[in-house]
């Protein structure tokens, strides 16, 4: 049976934010059980940013809030996992703060052998300059983390006041993983690792877009073929939208569209059967 799962945000009445997760039948019958709220911040407010779901039907957030590393650790990543009747799993209570107050994460898939992945961002994580730096972290399904994939990356800022922010996260048919995000505040990057922690420096340490204006990239899907498509914001607001083979070459011929809708942003892309 399919269901349907909402995650966002809910003001508790001292008028903090909370997250709030819902789940719907495909008739649109709400189940009351799945009516879970998390007053996760430490006061200030947090951002539940993305949600995956693996073959047991687990439910994976993430996202961000306030002083949970610690009272004093500004904001912090925040991942959580709720079992298909609903139950929270301790083990996934999960809390990671980088060298300052701006950290987030942003975004979760899951592989074909239920790992975990999440990306965003930390600031300083990389040293005390870098500013805001890619994170990437991996986890079996009990939620033990794998080392190997606790990457990090840095573009050498040009301002020293811009940073470096990993947006979004998605995994091909041979469990190979893609994150999209920015750097130097003003260009799109897409990543490539295969299922072993390699990275495909040679065709896909792709960045797109220098310009003078910050451009932002804000989400990526893969079809069957595994083909990437990335959408996002580009010069003077306008949305743009790409596509990639697996080996990463670019459909520049039908897929470098761009629609000049004057201030706006693409947020989401998907695929469908």
């Amino acid at each position: 049976e399919d269901h349907v799962y909402i995650l966002g945000t809910i003001r508790n009445t001292s008028g903090f934010l909370g997250w709030q997760l819902k789940r719907f039948n495909t008739s649109g019958t709400e189940n009351a059980t799945w009516n879970i709220t998390a007053n996760i911040s430490g006061g200030f407010g947090g951002s539940p940013n993305a949600i995956a779901i693996d073959s047991e039907d687990s439910v994976y957030i993430v996202g961000d809030a306030t002083n949970v590393y610690n009272s004093t650790s500004g904001l912090d990543w925040v991942i959580r996992k709720y079992y298909r009747n609903a139950s929270s799993d301790p083990d996934w209570n999960k809390t990671f703060d980088g060298a300052d107050a701006q950290d987030s994460a942003q975004s979760v898939a899951v592989d074909s052998e239920d790992n975990v992945y999440i990306v965003g961002y930390a600031t300083h994580i990389i040293n005390g300059t870098t500013q805001n730096d890619w994170w990437v972290k991996k986890f079996n399904k009990t939620g033990v983390e794998n080392f190997t994939w606790n990457f990090t990356y840095d573009q050498n800022n040009r301002t020293g006041s811009v940073g470096d922010f990993a947006e979004d996260v998605a995994i091909d048919s041979e469990d190979s993983v893609y994150v999209v995000g920015e750097v130097d505040g003003y260009e799109w990057m897409i990543k490539k690792w295969y299922r072993n922690a390699t990275e495909d420096t040679q065709n896909w340490n792709i960045t797109i877009e220098a310009r003078e204006e910050a451009t932002t990239v804000e989400s990526l899907a893969i079809d069957s073929n595994d083909n990437v498509y990335v959408a996002g914001k580009g010069w003077f607001h306008a949305w743009k939208v790409r596509k990639f083979s697996k080996n990463g070459a670019e459909d520049v011929g039908n897929w470098n569209l761009t629609f000049n809708q004057g201030s706006a942003v693409p947020n989401s892309i998907a695929i469908d059967s």
